[in-house]
């Protein structure tokens, strides 16, 4: 499993080990300041500690993504430097992204 951070944009893709069917996001919710975005992910099988991954300090809207194994998936938490409100998420075979807005 691998986090890439760019900007507003998150995209964690899995490896095909990983894989237990289509992939496919749910409970999406931002805290109450905005400042954290938290979804999980099903359709994968992870049982690793948590990943976390950081973006360069002071640049773009993300700081942080922590993936940690859930039942059924994954959840992930995306830490955000300022408030936002609106999520788009992007699926492919091996990959889920969003941008934040």
């Amino acid at each position: 499993m691998q986090v890439q951070i760019a900007g507003a944009t998150a995209i964690i893709s899995f490896s095909s080990a990983d894989l237990s069917g289509t992939l496919q996001t749910g409970n999406a919710r931002f805290s109450a300041s905005g400042t954290t975005f938290a979804f999980s992910v099903s359709g994968v099988t992870y049982s690793g500690q948590p990943l976390t991954t950081s973006a360069p300090s002071g640049t773009g809207l993300i700081s942080q993504v922590v993936v940690s194994a859930a039942g059924g998936g994954v959840a992930v938490s995306v830490s955000l430097r300022s408030p936002a409100s609106h999520d788009q998420f992007g699926l492919g075979h091996d990959t889920v992204g969003v941008t934040l807005s």
